[in-house]
């Protein structure tokens, strides 16, 4: 395809529309977003609409919980932004977890378009990015230029689903992880805790950014300690680092939510599992 960046493997999406978002991908029902603009099309009923509005601001409440710790709101805003926020995650995965390490591939899960996995592979990395929808992938003309010119070897994409039951035929994390011995994930929505329980399941080390919540999509997630329904950002990383005592935490030098939680290569191996904490 001239808009991929590299191989396209996967075929088991071939019935998900460009626009569809990660939840509509790991769960088949639509985002409130996707609600929105079906509501316009359809010429839904006013009480329809006010629906899809009442889930709208609840979607901003969401994205204004990362403001209240001092973040600029998670997604970051411009092109630009989201282009450094990837080349700066690059550049922290190559100081925290190693060259060497990442040099056994590296499974970018949820990448969207590929902006992550563009930067892996200019730095010399073996990269897959896995994505069930169609438009996974697809570079920019700039960035198509900026890879061919590097003469590094392009990123590869695997339409699919990771961490989660996969239909029959499609590719299971088994199969992907042949590719990479590190999971990866910037900002990855609804998909965030399939990665990181996908990658404790088969024993892979992982540096994932969470961003947006999604309480009202996740209603029986509890945080750790207090028990109370996970309903900010600060209660999402939390929960997500109570699933192993060897799950680390760290800080990107950018904007949008920028909270890394990572496990090294290595560290499930030796640090084992233990019973989640006891509400109080």
């Amino acid at each position: 395809r001239s808009q991929s960046s590299g191989t396209v493997e996967g075929t088991n999406d071939t019935s998900s529309p460009a626009t569809a978002s990660h939840w509509t991908a790991y769960t088949g029902s639509e985002s409130p977003s996707q609600s929105a603009v079906a509501a316009v099309v359809a010429g839904a009923d006013t009480s329809t609409r006010a629906s899809t509005h009442s889930r709208a601001r609840v979607r901003a409440k969401e994205i204004m919980d990362t403001r209240t710790i001092g973040l600029d709101p998670a997604h970051g805003g411009t092109g630009r932004a989201i282009k450094d926020r990837a080349a700066t995650f690059c550049t922290w995965l190559r100081a925290a977890v190693g060259d060497e390490a990442l040099s056994a591939g590296v499974l970018d899960v949820a990448g969207g378009t590929g902006e992550l996995s563009l930067e892996l592979a200019l730095a010399g990395f073996r990269a897959t990015l896995v994505d069930p929808r169609t438009n996974s992938g697809y570079l920019r003309e700039f960035q198509r230029k900026r890879l061919r010119r590097s003469g590094m070897e392009p990123f590869t994409v695997q339409h699919a689903l990771f961490g989660v039951d996969t239909p029959a035929g499609a590719a299971s994390d088994a199969d992907l992880l042949r590719r990479a011995h590190f999971v990866v994930g910037l900002h990855p929505d609804e998909a965030t805790e399939a990665i990181v329980d996908g990658a404790l399941r088969h024993g892979r080390a992982f540096a994932v950014v969470p961003c947006c919540v999604f309480g009202r999509l996740f209603p029986w997630r509890r945080h750790p300690v207090t028990g109370a329904a996970v309903s900010s950002y600060v209660d999402f990383v939390d929960y997500l680092q109570a699933k192993h005592p060897a799950i680390r935490r760290a800080i990107l030098p950018c904007g949008g939510a920028n909270i890394v939680l990572w496990v090294p290569p290595g560290a499930l191996a030796s640090t084992p599992a233990s019973p989640p904490v006891s509400p109080l």
